[in-house]
C-alpha cells in the first residue's frame, strides 16, 4: 500500500508538538517563578518600608508624628498605590498623603510585639494591596500598628511586561529550536534522498547497482540490495540459457519433423498430409517463440537497470529490414530523436519492434514510418509503427491483440506477431493501441516506460 505521508513531514511534526509543549510549560513555568520573586522583593522592599516608618515615628501621649519626611515621593502621591499608615488601637493616628482621606484596612489578628514584620493582603484604595506591619507598644501600654502597602496591579503589571518578553523570547527560540530540528531531520535524512535518487536511476538504467556515498548505519542495507541485485542477475542469465536451450532442442526437433514433411510432399499421395504437417510445424515454431519470448521478457521486466538506447536500436533495425526487402517498393523512414532511451532489455525490445515492422513490411504498399516522441508528463516514451496498407477496421483492433487470432484467415501465419508484442509491453508495464495511420494504413502505438538520455 503506497503512502501518502512524508516521514521528514511527521518528523518535523513531532518536533513542532515537543517544542511547542517545552515552551509552554517553560512559559508557565518561568512566570510562576518570576511571580514568587517579585512578590517576595516586593515584601522585602515593604519590610524597608515598615522599620523606615517606624523609625521616623514619634509620639508623645496620643499624639504621633513624623520627625522627618518618608524618603520615597510615591507615598505622597494621592492614589498612587503606595500608602503607610500608623494605628493606635483601632483608631488611623496618621496616613500617608496617598491616602487621602482613606485607610488600610487591616485584619483583627494581631502579631506580637516585637517579631518579624507581619504580613496581609487587604483592600485599599485602589484594590488589593501588598501590606508589611511592625507593633510597638507605647508608654500607656497601647499597641501601635506601622503599616505599609503597596497595590497588587503593580507586581501585576511587572509580571505582565515580564511575560510578554518571555513569551517573545520564547517563541523566537521555539522558532529557533524548531528550525534546527528541521535541518536535523533533513540532514538525518539525506541519505535517504541520495538512496532514492539512485534507485532512480537504477530503475531508469542508468547504473546496475545502487551507488553513491552513504554512512555506517545505511550501508548495509545497501550492500545487501546490491547482492541481491546481482544475485537476481545471475539467475536470470541461468534462466535464458535453459530457455535457449530448450528453444534449441525444440528447435531442431521441428527441423527433423519438417524436413521429413518435405520428403512426403514428393509423393504425390502424401501431399496435403505434407502441408497439414509444415504449417502445425511453423504454427509450433511461432509458439514455441511467444512462450520462450514471454518467460524472458518476464524475468527482464523485474529486473531495474535494463535500458535501451532508442535511436540505435532502431537504425540497427531498420538496416537489418532494408537488407532483407532490398527489392521490396516499400521505403522505410525514420523519425527518432537520439536523446531517448527506452527502460526495456535489448533483445526484447528488438523482439517487439521487429514484429511491427516486419508486419507493416508485410501490409504495406509503398511506405513504413517508424516515430517517438517523449511523453514528459507520464515519463513514458511514446514509439509508432504506421504503414500505408489496408488499414484494419476498428472492430479489428481487440481480435488481433490476442494470441493465435487472425482477422484475415486468407493471408498465412500464426497470428502471434501483434499478440507478442502486446504481451511484452505489458510485461513491461506499458500499453499497446492500435489507431489508424494517416496514410489509410494501420498504426500500432506503444507507450513503454523510459526517458531522456
Amino acid at each position: 500500500m503506497k503512502s501518502s505521508s512524508s516521514l521528514r513531514i511527521r518528523l518535523i511534526l513531532a518536533a513542532l508538538i515537543w517544542v511547542a509543549a517545552g515552551m509552554v510549560a517553560a512559559y508557565f513555568l518561568l512566570s510562576s517563578i518570576f511571580r514568587y520573586h517579585a512578590e517576595t522583593q516586593f515584601y522585602h522592599e515593604l519590610d524597608v518600608h515598615v522599620e523606615e516608618l517606624q523609625g521616623l515615628a514619634s509620639w508623645e501621649d496620643r499624639d504621633v508624628s513624623l520627625v522627618s519626611p518618608f524618603s520615597d515621593p510615591r507615598y505622597d502621591v494621592p492614589r498612587s498605590g503606595y500608602y503607610w499608615q500608623i494605628q493606635r488601637g483601632e483608631d488611623v493616628a496618621l496616613r500617608s498623603p496617598s491616602l487621602g482621606n482613606s485607610a488600610l484596612i487591616m485584619p483583627e489578628d494581631r502579631p506580637e510585639v516585637g517579631v518579624l514584620p507581619h504580613r496581609h493582603r487587604v483592600e485599599g484604595p485602589t484594590g488589593t494591596a501588598f501590606v508589611a506591619e511592625r507593633l510597638e507598644r507605647a508608654g500607656d501600654g497601647e499597641v501601635l500598628r506601622f503599616i505599609v502597602g503597596t497595590d497588587k496591579r503593580e507586581l501585576d503589571a511587572m509580571v505582565s511586561s515580564f511575560n510578554r518578553i518571555l513569551m517573545l523570547a520564547l517563541a523566537g527560540l521555539g522558532i529557533l529550536l524548531l528550525a534546527a530540528a528541521a535541518g536535523l531531520v533533513s540532514l538525518g535524512l539525506a541519505p535517504f534522498g541520495r538512496l532514492a535518487k539512485s534507485l532512480r536511476q537504477l530503475r531508469a538504467g542508468e547504473t546496475m547497482s545502487v551507488e553513491g556515498d552513504f554512512p555506517r548505519e545505511v550501508r548495509p542495507l545497501v550492500d545487501e540490495l546490491n547482492a541481491l541485485l546481482e544475485t537476481g542477475r545471475e539467475n536470470l542469465k541461468q534462466a535464458r540459457v535453459q530457455a535457449g536451450n530448450l528453444a534449441h532442442g525444440l528447435r531442431g526437433s521441428l527441423s527433423v519433423i519438417a524436413d521429413e514433411a518435405g520428403q512426403l510432399a514428393e509423393t504425390p499421395t502424401c501431399q496435403t498430409a505434407s502441408g497439414t504437417i509444415l504449417e502445425e510445424t511453423r504454427r509450433m515454431q511461432r509458439h514455441i517463440d511467444h512462450h520462450i519470448a514471454r518467460a524472458r521478457a518476464a524475468a527482464v521486466a523485474r529486473m531495474p537497470g535494463v535500458r535501451t538506447p532508442l535511436a540505435e536500436a532502431v537504425q540497427a533495425l531498420a538496416a537489418a529490414m532494408r537488407r532483407i526487402n532490398a527489392n521490396s517498393p516499400v521505403r522505410l523512414t525514420l523519425d527518432v530523436p537520439e536523446n531517448l532511451y527506452v527502460a526495456c532489455d535489448p533483445q526484447d525490445f528488438s523482439e517487439i519492434l521487429g514484429n511491427l515492422v516486419e508486419n507493416a513490411y508485410r501490409y504495406a504498399r509503398r511506405s513504413v514510418h517508424v516515430s517517438a516522441r517523449f511523453d514528459e508528463d507520464g515519463e513514458m516514451i511514446s514509439l509508432r509503427v504506421e504503414d500505408d496498407g489496408p488499414g484494419l477496421p476498428i472492430e479489428a483492433h481487440q481480435v488481433v491483440l490476442q494470441p493465435g487470432a487472425r482477422w484475415d484467415e486468407a493471408r498465412s501465419g500464426s497470428g502471434l506477431g501483434l499478440a507478442i508484442v502486446n504481451e511484452m509491453v505489458s510485461l513491461y508495464g506499458g500499453q499497446t493501441k492500435l489507431e489508424d495511420a494517416s496514410q489509410g494504413g494501420l498504426r500500432v502505438h506503444l507507450l513503454l516506460p523510459g526517458g531522456k538520455a
